[in-house]
């Protein structure tokens, strides 16, 4: 199990004679006498198949960054990993299987404490100011939808990247099921928006694509949807920057291509509509321009589609979808670096138009056009 206590497991008299090599001895004397050792080998390698389901991994702390003191505060302690150390756990074994009074074993463990554990500070880690930040808005989104993006949040915030390595979306949030507390809400799939769970997702990897964007770090792998999202572009924000995930076959990845360690922090501003990561480090000289999208081939929104629903009285209509209009967009990133080089890069999506799906009353005249 995780971290959950397992056993304990009883060996019976019978099990320990089996074990039991009884030789009789010469003593050089004329008299003899009995040698009993035990042969422990067969629980050896039971032990060696329980050590997989006994391991834990040890878990990072999580961290925020205080901006007055410039000190790092733990928000979630960090776990120690343990592992079975089998011939430790037998040399007890073998200690105290002839004892008459105390008959338990406790199993051995070697721990491992966590890479990023409550011992580190900021100034170590090079964790010193905010060097990128992002926010996108949700106004208008469905509660179930709330819910999913406060839960990827939450997943996300304190997490730290050391230097050279990699984040991915998909990793950190773990499974997207209802197990997880992810809800039903839509989600866009093969063509046309549906229920299905963990609607909302996107906007948290949206979020942190565009940090990772401004922040001038090296984009690995990043997805577009299917046609544009008009959550991504509320409050006057461009188009062609969003990242679609679906676990597990597409995921949103960035590398710390810095010499420093890089904190993520997350926070949903509900009053605002709003979602904002930051992120802290050492800052690298780099200056980063993201140019203004380059929008072509716009063709207008797909007609309206209607469906009937049997619960809407005449007049009444539900939304299922909204109209938006395919186009082309690339943008550009220029990333001056302090030695003077300069890298672009082009970030390029193909958003297909879109049609309103409205359900409305099965007696509404606009069903059969």
């Amino acid at each position: 199990g995780k971290g959950g206590m397992l056993g304990p497991w009883s060996i019976s008299p019978e099990q320990i004679a089996a074990l039991l090599d009884v030789r009789l001895l010469d003593n050089g004397d004329g008299t003899r006498s009995y040698d009993v050792s035990v042969d422990f080998a067969a629980f050896s390698a039971y032990l060696e198949t329980m050590k997989p389901a006994l391991v834990t991994a040890p878990q990072d702390a999580r961290f925020h960054f205080n901006d007055q003191t410039g000190q790092l505060e733990v928000i979630k302690p960090s776990q120690g990993g343990r592992a079975l150390n089998v011939e430790k756990t037998l040399e007890q074994l073998e200690a105290r299987v002839f004892s008459t009074d105390e008959r338990t074993v406790v199993m051995a463990f070697d721990y491992t404490l966590p890479r990023y554990h409550e011992g580190l500070t900021a100034q170590e880690l090079g964790i010193t100011q905010m060097v990128a930040e992002s926010t996108t808005y949700f106004r208008g989104s469905q509660q179930n939808r709330r819910t999913n993006i406060a839960i990827s949040a939450s997943r996300l915030d304190g997490v730290i990247l050391g230097p050279g390595e990699e984040f991915s979306f998909n990793t950190l949030i773990g499974e997207i099921s209802p197990e997880n507390g992810f809800l039903e809400d839509k989600l866009i799939f093969g063509g046309r928006t549906i229920n299905g769970v963990g609607g909302g997702v996107c906007q948290v990897s949206t979020t942190v694509f565009r940090a990772a964007l401004y922040g001038g770090y090296t984009i690995i792998e990043r997805n577009s949807h299917g046609y544009r999202v008009g959550y991504y572009e509320q409050n006057n924000q461009p188009p062609g920057l969003d990242a679609a995930i679906w676990s597990p076959e597409r995921d949103f990845r960035f590398q710390n291509d810095t010499e420093h360690h890089l904190l993520l922090e997350v926070s949903i501003y509900p009053t605002d509509d709003s979602i904002q990561f930051r992120f802290y480090s050492t800052p690298t000289g780099r200056t980063v321009n993201v140019e203004q999208p380059r929008v072509a081939n716009l063709t207008p929104p797909k007609p309206t589609v209607y469906e009937a629903n049997g619960d809407l009285q005449l007049g009444q209509e539900i939304w299922m979808d909204y109209p938006a209009e395919g186009a082309d967009v690339n943008v550009t990133r220029t990333i001056t670096y302090p030695d003077g080089t300069v890298k672009k890069d082009n970030f390029f999506t193909h958003y297909l138009p879109w049609g309103a799906i409205v359900q409305v009353a099965s007696t509404d005249p606009r069903l059969n056009q």
